[in-house]
């Protein structure tokens, strides 16, 4: 009789390791898939995405109404923040904006949400130096890793006397 509560004993407890054994798989399986479900169904910010949910066939075109420097006149040295007014006539579309200076970045803003019609954009600041006397600064509107030059209203180069871009 005590053999038999022992072998009854091994059954259940193998039953029991057997059944922790599936629990633990079906756990990690179930983390696994939702982690996998949310990174693959999470909207990427509160910003609508495009009316069918999909990239847009068409793209643009774009138009830089307007470039500042913030503050304006900029000291050399100084900490040095752009402002671009864009207008978008075409479908809304997310996208990376760049401020250039020849081939050199100078102001980068990442997926951001650009909406028919006309929006300004504020940079952040950073450290640029007008070292030159020829500042012409352009405006890259990266839509699906392709970069779009964006023409202006005006050419935006900065004036050596006070660093401004007015007119």
């Amino acid at each position: 009789m005590a053999m038999n509560i022992k072998k009854e004993r091994r059954i259940d407890m193998k039953k029991a390791k057997r059944l922790v054994e599936f629990g633990i798989i079906l756990f990690c399986a179930g983390v696994l898939f939702g982690c996998a479900a949310d990174i693959r169904m999470a909207p990427r910010s509160e910003e609508p995405y495009p009316p069918s949910g999909r990239a847009p066939t068409r793209v643009g075109p774009f138009f830089v109404e307007d470039l500042d420097t913030i503050p304006d006149p900029v000291i050399p040295g100084q900490a040095v923040r752009f402002r671009t007014r864009l207008r978008n006539d075409g479908p809304p579309v997310r996208a990376n904006l760049w401020i250039k200076d020849r081939d050199q970045v100078v102001g980068q803003l990442n997926d951001v949400f650009l909406p028919s019609g006309v929006l300004d954009f504020y940079f952040p600041f950073a450290q640029y130096q007008f070292e030159r006397f020829d500042h012409c600064f352009t405006v890259v509107v990266d839509v699906e890793r392709t970069p779009r030059r964006v023409d202006g209203a005006r050419q935006f180069c900065a004036k050596p006397k006070a660093w401004t871009l007015r007119p």
